[in-house]
């Protein structure tokens, strides 16, 4: 290289070197840059080794392009240089600072770092949008959130589910027919169906009933002794079937406007076959409204037999067979009480 313009100097410490540049072509050798230390003009290697460079007076780095003043291009080691930003003139707050980014810091051994953030801050912060601090990220745990309330569906009606047990045929049939659950919603009729026991699960000579809120499970009640039933035989295991088909329609409002005349529904459970009922509170047109959409929702063959039965005929017949039985008492006491005599003359008069 040519020794007019030298690129490297040696420091008195051997240990360290700076890349330095002539501030002039006048031959005059640069200096150590490092405050205290004393210059040197001291070159690598004899004179005689050095060869011409071909660059003459031409910088090769064209650091003149960077450096336009006069001062040499300070060395990243020295100790007057707060940061290599600085000598490439890249703004304030590190090789980010000329593109609006912060300069991400190292948190240091104990935790703690220079700047406010997540992790390694005195302070709480949050992170993202759930609000969570860094302890409770460590930690696993979240905010509270309130609990959210289910969705129901409310039925037209209230409904109430009545059972019979089985007893002797002359006990009062209203204070052996007990009330057990009622629902007004769709998932309170579900929460009470699934626990209730399937009809051939039932003991003979029982009774399911499903009525209106407010209507008794008999005919003398008031909105059930102008009306009627229609009753279909069922042969010996398939009422799990249509009673659960009845109670959907019933419950679901599959009736229309005849709805509003349909009281409720009864499952009766015997020997040789299981009787499906459907109570009306009227005797009129409506009842074959009620018949057809009976007949549509079970699924019934065309040629299944559905016979109607009012109330009032029913409430008569029970009269009239109680009063064949208090005649039939009567005359028994009458003949018992006329026996005594009899034998009493016959016996006088033998």
């Amino acid at each position: 290289m040519d020794s007019a313009n030298p690129i490297w100097t040696r420091r008195s410490n051997s240990a360290k070197l700076s890349l330095s540049m002539s501030s002039s072509s006048s031959g005059a050798t640069a200096t150590s840059t490092t405050p205290g230390e004393a210059p040197s003009a001291k070159l690598f290697g004899p004179s005689s080794a050095r060869l011409p460079s071909s660059h003459r007076n031409k910088n090769p780095f064209d650091l003149h392009s960077l450096n336009t003043s006069n001062n040499p291009l300070p060395s990243p080691t020295t100790a007057g240089t707060k940061s290599a930003s600085s000598a490439f003139h890249l703004g304030g707050g590190g090789a980010f600072g000329s593109f609006g980014l912060r300069t991400p810091k190292t948190p240091g051994l104990n935790g703690a770092s220079d700047s406010a953030g997540p992790i390694g801050s005195s302070a709480p912060s949050t992170i993202g949008k759930s609000g969570l601090t860094a302890s409770e990220v460590v930690a696993g745990t979240k905010k509270s959130i309130p609990p959210t309330v289910p969705e129901v569906h409310p039925l037209k009606n209230t409904w109430v589910v009545w059972y019979r047990s089985p007893g002797n045929k002359f006990q009062d049939y209203e204070k052996s027919t007990h009330r057990v659950a009622h629902f007004s919603t769709v998932e309170e009729f579900w929460a009470v169906y699934t626990h209730l026991r399937r009809p051939n699960a039932l003991p003979h000579v029982s009774d399911y009933h499903l009525f209106k809120k407010g209507i008794r499970p008999v005919w003398e009640d008031a909105e059930n002794k102008n009306g009627g039933k229609w009753n279909i035989r069922l042969k010996k295991g398939v009422a799990n079937r249509y009673w659960e088909d009845l109670l959907l329609a019933i419950v679901g409002c599959q009736f229309g406007d005849a709805g509003d005349d349909l009281c409720g529904a009864v499952l009766s459970v015997r020997g040789n076959e299981d009787v499906l009922s459907v109570w009306t509170r009227v005797d009129g047109p409506t009842c074959l409204k009620i018949k057809e959409v009976m007949k549509r929702k079970l699924g019934l063959p065309n040629n299944t037999r559905i016979d109607w039965k009012s109330h009032s005929s029913s409430l008569e017949a029970v009269a009239s067979k109680q009063q064949n039985q208090h005649n039939h008492n009567n005359s028994n006491n009458t003949a018992t009480s006329a026996t005594p005599s009899t034998a009493a003359i016959t016996a006088g008069q033998s």
